[in-house]
């Protein structure tokens, strides 16, 4: 994915895997210490720290929308060309699908801050949070003219689209943030972790922390393991599928993309502990989950492609089979 070679690539994830697993047991030790620091010194931090997270935290709520849009309408795109729908088909189901994508970023992004200023009543929070919802609505509806300028007319480019590689891309990219998002909302409710901010309302916080896996089997439940946000974040990585590394600017694109989605998720990271929102393992176990099932998802498509060619290929020879037999006889 990364690398050419597959003995390159499996070399960079197990110790990509490797480091950050470390990463994770250091956190463990030091969890509550971390944690503390940040709830202690907020008022002090509140001048340095403000802008980053007010603004990350509607980024990372929100910005999942955009890849999830742009790989699903690249589907449908592939599947309405090999099915021959009629345009008015195509225009219905895509106008359905830009509708749904555009109400669910004002939830996530214009509501949010409402609701954010509804219960602080912090003029600053509401100016940063609307810049990054603002922000958000334009990557928006960027993204809505570029997939359409890209796929249904010759603007963007004028190569011809290899359909089923295209497809293939686009299912790595929806299978990846699927199986990704799950995994976090399963642990998310079966662990129950208290956020920071709620261990630090009881007088004998110590006793209100839990451990990463460590279920929490009171009425006083919470879903601070694994990071929401930080999973948001990183689903834009998915992107990565539908880039192809073969001349010099493609993978000048590629690394740039990376580094400035490192940058953001990083970003969305610090913000989630600055505000106490979760302990520093939270959000390193949702980059761990996410690094999984980035490699894991374009496996499972490839397998699943090749099982069913090699489905196809047997009907293929019984069908030939037959048709001889029919004629020898």
């Amino acid at each position: 994915m990364f690398f050419k070679t597959k003995k390159n690539n499996i070399i960079f994830w197990t110790i990509s895997f490797s480091i950050f697993l470390g990463i994770f047991a250091v956190g463990i030790v030091y969890d509550f210490t971390i944690a503390n620091y940040f709830f202690s010194k907020s008022a002090q931090l509140e001048d340095k720290t403000s802008f980053i997270k007010y603004f990350f935290n509607i980024y990372g709520m929100s910005v999942i929308v955009l890849p999830i849009y742009i790989s699903i309408v690249t589907l449908v795109y592939c599947l309405t060309y090999q099915a021959k729908i009629t345009k008015q088909w195509i225009v219905v189901i895509n106008v359905f699908i830009t509708t749904i994508y555009f109400l669910a970023t004002l939830y996530l992004s214009v509501y949010s801050t409402y609701n954010d200023y509804h219960n602080s009543f912090n003029n600053y929070q509401l100016v940063v949070e609307s810049i990054a919802s603002c922000t958000i609505l334009i990557l928006v509806a960027l993204s809505i003219i570029f997939i359409y300028l890209f796929l249904y007319t010759k603007k963007i480019t004028k190569e011809i689209f290899n359909i089923e590689e295209l497809a293939k891309k686009a299912g790595y990219c929806i299978l990846y943030i699927l199986l990704s998002l799950i995994t976090i909302n399963i642990i998310k409710i079966g662990v129950g972790r208290l956020r920071p901010y709620q261990v630090f309302e009881f007088d004998d916080s110590k006793s209100h922390f839990y451990y990463p896996f460590q279920v929490n089997t009171t009425s006083v439940r919470g879903n601070s393991f694994p990071s929401g946000h930080v999973h948001s974040s990183l689903c834009v990585f998915g992107f990565l599928y539908f880039i192809n590394t073969k001349t010099k600017r493609q993978k000048i694109s590629f690394w740039a993309l990376f580094s400035i989605f490192s940058i953001m998720s990083f970003l969305t990271l610090l913000s989630r502990l600055f505000i106490s929102a979760h302990f520093f393992t939270d959000t390193l176990f949702s980059l761990i989950i996410c690094l999984f099932w980035f490699v894991i998802s374009k496996t499972i498509i490839n397998k699943m492609i090749k099982k069913d060619l090699k489905k196809q290929s047997l009907k293929s020879d019984l069908e030939k089979t037959t048709s001889f037999k029919e004629k020898g006889e």
